[in-house]
């Protein structure tokens, strides 16, 4: 658990410092896709929730990581969501950044798929599913957790190639569609071939609409090598960004995310 809270704040702290929205291409859709990353390093107060799993994860395994942000060396304010409340007592202190973060891992599986409104109390920020605040702040629907995800039409060899399908659990609600991540680590190949050829770091991104399933094209594999080994991310992303009481930007982010790995099978 304490590696778990130490890794939640190394993701918050990348994201506010080197991280750049324009890591993953092509396209200006998949860079707007991580528009929060931006905003976050604007705003002097943030929460994320960011959920991880894997295609054989169970759904009462499902773990939600939620780190808050503040501007100084203070503890960042908790959060209230539907009268699950969360505090963040043991901070980190960046000094280079002059920013603190705090994070919590609980389950919190009832939470998702839900439309919250969001307004800061004295010391919290309170968001709300069943519109009990009359006057929010902001808004933002948090979508369904990635469940279940498949990965199917794969060679008779288990590999993924042109015409194999990714399927989830669709949202209707989620208007920001679907990032198809695929990421190529030369280290980790099992073909020393393609350690020894391709030995630069490949990552690309696809945004896809949330109905439920996506078959794979020639052009998603372009420019790895073949017989590479893939890690597969598909993730969900929702995000707002309002003013708090004093005036003051919060930056409020939702990551669900699946991971597979899988060997692709093209042509040369």
């Amino acid at each position: 658990m304490k590696r778990l809270l130490l890794l939640g704040i190394a993701l918050m702290a990348l994201l506010l410092s080197g991280c750049k929205k324009n890591d993953v291409k092509p396209g200006d859709a998949v860079s707007d896709y991580y528009a929060f990353i931006d905003q976050m390093k604007e705003s002097p107060k943030t929460y994320m929730i960011h959920s991880y799993s894997t295609i054989h994860t169970n759904p009462e395994e499902y773990a939600s990581q939620t780190t808050a942000s503040i501007k100084g060396n203070n503890e960042p304010n908790g959060l209230s969501i539907n009268e699950f409340h969360l505090n963040f007592p043991a901070y980190f202190y960046n000094q280079d950044g002059d920013v603190s973060f705090g994070d919590t891992i609980n389950h919190m599986n009832s939470l998702y798929g839900k439309k919250y409104n969001l307004k800061f109390e004295t010391d919290y920020l309170n968001a709300k599913s069943d519109e009990s605040i009359a006057n929010p702040s902001g808004q933002l629907y948090i979508p369904e957790l990635l469940y279940p995800v498949s990965y199917e039409n794969l060679t008779a060899d288990e590999k993924i190639t042109v015409g194999s399908t990714i399927r989830w659990n669709k949202d209707d609600k989620n208007k920001n569609g679907i990032l198809i991540n695929l990421a190529y680590f030369p280290s980790t190949q099992s073909d020393l071939q393609n350690r020894i050829y391709f030995p630069e770091y490949i990552r690309k991104g696809k945004i896809v609409s949330d109905d439920g399933e996506y078959t794979f094209e020639q052009s998603d594999f372009a420019g790895f090598p073949p017989n590479a080994d893939i890690d597969f991310t598909i993730e969900r992303i929702n995000h707002t960004t309002f003013q708090d009481e004093r005036g003051d930007n919060c930056t409020f982010v939702s990551i669900d995310k699946t991971g597979a790995g899988f060997t692709i099978s093209i042509e040369e």
